[in-house]
């Protein structure tokens, strides 16, 4: 053991957990109607407590520092709990164990919060501002207590933040206020009320959480905001300058517009989230944030659609401690659910560039290791719908015995095809070059019948030297292919390479970039045309759009805006398609998507300044920047599009993603018009058939906007200006047809 291993202390576990089954009764609370509010008591929340405390005693024995606060129900009818006063979660209550623990923690120590109870939207004031807030609901709300604000929790975490200790909320209670919908029979009650309290409340006072933060109010109107991280992000072609993640994790047991409910489960009454949660951390014990959110999802709403966990913060870090995991760039897929032994559904559809006959190894959902997938059970895409899509069992694998396929299981990516990009040979043959364009032939076909690289062989079509269909041309230089444009001038920056194998891995890349990049939904569902807007923004005002894109000098900030103008929530993510052939999530930083609430609009936290890329020269191409939103209506994760930078030294990446094949109908303009055409044909008969089994299959609606933005050099700062000219085409891939804007 080394000296520094000696002198680094052990981080302390610090746990605070809150139960309110009961809830002292009154009538002091009225909606915005005038009707009095009451919060009925609830049945497993004070269970929820007492299950998590037995979990980390069992699993922290020698290192649990656990404060309890639970208000039971009593059974004579009295109008207080059992427990006594000093251990009643009353608002004071709560918020004096949170500052306590900041006080006694040292640097570098673990908090978990966990909270089972009602939740509420309430029309209050906070430092002389009016706004609808989200609260937790303290046992005494009913007669005369005071509800406690997500900006008090905000501030409570960022104290703790601020002293260096790494934070985990766990809420399992209402943050909507919608009234419950009957889904099914099953007995079970909401964790909240269908009402928004707008009694006239008092100020919060300083003394009661001292802070000299200005929260801004607009820009908290759900639990999320309380997680939101945002982080200094580089991307090719833009940069943006945010202030640094909070350092703390929310897992909240619903979306915003959705309730928390607690069942009966073998005779006893508890929260489904909390249930969930337990049940999974006693089969995987090193889970990180995301694997843990993944399998609650898949467990509580493959199962009924009245909840879906929600989460924000840092997935890559591990429940119960501070360290992330060594392989963050691999997301897997997630089995969303069983439909019998033979069939499953992944949560990856057509918006997602899924195509049938795609191949995934299952691995059990707390897996961390992915590269060995040959013991593995396999599982091949038979039908493809908006959001998810349906996969047969082709090998159960002799793993299974020990790792069955269940909700929430992994799945990664074995084989998966592109359509290739049309291709031919330059028209001018050296000797030399039939020998590399012979052996470029002979690697396809190798790959073609090997199993693991037929993707590569894919990723190109080549046609005839007398077809005018190709894209793009391969050439030959100082035994190097080349990448060309139809007239045979080279795409700048594109990986050169004398490996036939290597140069097939960027054209994959191309392929795949291209493919998403032309993500487009052919059929956009009523309820979402002309139900939003999606604009660039420079010094906080949208510009106007242009008739072909957006032309901007480098060093300009922007920022991006979107506004849901439907009657129910949009879900929402944004990435760049920069001219480093990468795909990049830039918003929401911190989860996989942001609920936009009806009426609401969002913006990514900071501001984007369009740059130059370091290779740029006055002859290069302008580069451009494609803003691409995608917009749901169910939750959905994008991870799969994401697609690292294509390093113009030949460093092309080798397919490290968890989905390596994209396909659909929106291909871009250089598919040969035949190919294009049956595509679209799949595409609309895939669409149909998802139409006729909808029951079956959550979530049809999906749409695309895109914002296109070309950075101009500033000109003093051009070396040799007559060597830039401003009319020159892009000659490579991002040449588009304009901006256009969906919606």
């Amino acid at each position: 053991m080394s000296v520094p291993d000696i002198l680094t202390p052990i981080p302390r576990q610090w746990f605070a957990l809150i139960g309110i089954d009961f809830y002292m009764p009154g009538t002091n609370r009225q909606d915005d109607q005038g009707l009095p509010i009451s919060f009925p008591s609830l049945r497993g929340c004070v269970h929820d407590v007492n299950q998590v405390k037995d979990f980390i005693e069992a699993r922290f024995p020698n290192d649990s520092r656990i404060t309890t606060l639970t208000s039971t129900r009593p059974e004579d009818g009295a109008k207080l709990p059992t427990e006594e006063a000093t251990s009643w979660p009353t608002h004071n209550n709560i918020i004096g164990l949170l500052k306590k623990i900041t006080c006694d923690a040292v640097p570098g120590d673990l908090v978990h919060i966990h909270y089972s109870g009602h939740g509420a939207r309430v029309q209050g004031i906070h430092r002389g501002e009016i706004g609808l807030y989200k609260a937790l609901v303290p046992l005494d709300m009913g007669c005369g207590g005071q509800y406690l604000y997500d900006v008090e929790i905000k501030e409570l975490l960022n104290a703790m933040v601020d002293k260096n200790l790494t934070v985990t909320i766990v809420l399992d209670c209402c943050h909507s206020g919608n009234g419950a919908r009957n889904f099914s029979n099953e007995p079970s009650d909401p964790r909240g009320i269908s009402q928004i309290d707008a009694t006239e409340i008092a100020q919060t006072s300083s003394s009661e959480c001292d802070t000299d933060r200005r929260i801004d109010i607009r820009k908290l109107q759900d639990w999320s905001t309380l997680a939101e991280s945002p982080e200094s992000r580089v991307g090719r072609g833009f940069r943006v300058n945010t202030s640094d993640a909070p350092g703390f994790e929310l897992l909240a047991a619903c979306r915003v517009d959705e309730q928390a409910y607690e069942l009966c489960y073998d005779s006893v009454w508890q929260g489904v989230l909390t249930y969930n949660l337990l049940k999974s951390l006693k089969t995987g014990v090193n889970v990180t944030h995301g694997m843990l959110h993944r399998r609650l999802v898949a467990l509580v709403n493959g199962s009924s659609n009245r909840q879906t966990p929600d989460f924000m913060g840092d997935s890559q870090r591990y429940f119960f401690s501070s360290n992330r995991i060594d392989n963050p760039s691999v997301t897997p897929i997630t089995v969303k659910k069983l439909l019998n032994e033979q069939y499953l559904v992944l949560d990856i559809g057509l918006a997602h560039a899924m195509l049938e006959k795609n191949e995934f190894a299952i691995y059990p959902w707390y897996e961390s290791d992915f590269s060995d997938s040959s013991d593995r059970p396999r599982v091949r895409v038979t039908e493809v719908w908006p959001l998810e899509s349906k996969a047969e069992v082709i090998n159960i694998g002799q793993l299974a015995s020990d790792h069955p396929i269940e909700p929430g299981s992994q799945a990664m990516s074995v084989k998966s095809l592109v359509l290739g990009l049309p291709v031919k040979f330059s028209g001018y043959f050296s000797g030399t070059s039939r020998c590399k364009f012979d052996q470029l032939r002979e690697e396809i076909k190798s790959c073609n019948v090997q199993h693991h690289l037929a993707r590569l062989a894919s990723c190109v079509t080549l046609v005839s030297e007398s077809d005018r269909g190709a894209a793009y041309h391969i050439g030959v230089e100082n035994d190097h292919y080349k990448l060309l444009d139809t007239a045979d001038r080279p795409i700048r920056h594109f990986p050169s390479s004398m490996d036939p194998k290597d140069f097939l891995h960027s054209l994959w890349h191309l392929a795949r970039f291209k493919m998403c990049r032309g993500l487009k939904n052919t059929n956009v569902p009523k309820n979402l045309i002309g139900k939003f807007t999606f604009e660039l923004e420079v010094a906080g005002e949208p510009v106007p759009p242009t008739t072909t894109r957006y032309h901007l000098n480098a060093g300009t900030l922007v920022n991006l805006r979107f506004e849901n103008k439907s009657k129910m929530p949009l879900y929402l993510t944004i990435f760049d398609f920069g001219p480093s052939w990468h795909i990049e999530k830039i918003y929401p930083v911190d989860a996989d998507y942001r609920m936009v609430d009806v009426g609401s609009s969002v913006s990514p936290d900071g501001e984007f300044e369009m740059f130059l890329p370091d290779n740029w020269d006055p002859k290069s191409p302008d580069p451009i920047d494609c803003f691409k939103a995608f917009i749901t209506t169910h939750p959905s994760s994008f991870h799969p599009l994401e697609l690292p930078r294509l390093s113009p030294d030949g460093n092309a990446p080798k397919g490290a993603s968890s989905y390596t094949g994209f396909e659909l109908q929106g291909l871009l303009k250089d598919l040969t018009p035949n190919t294009l055409k049956q595509l679209e044909e799949d595409a609309s008969n895939t669409i149909g058939r998802h139409v006729q089994v909808s029951n079956s299959c959550r979530g049809t609606g999906w749409v695309t906007a895109e914002i296109e933005v070309c950075t101009k050099p500033i000109m003093e700062n051009v070396p040799n200006p007559d060597d830039y000219d401003p009319s020159e085409e892009f000659q490579d891939c991002l040449e588009y047809n304009g901006l256009k804007i969906s919606g």
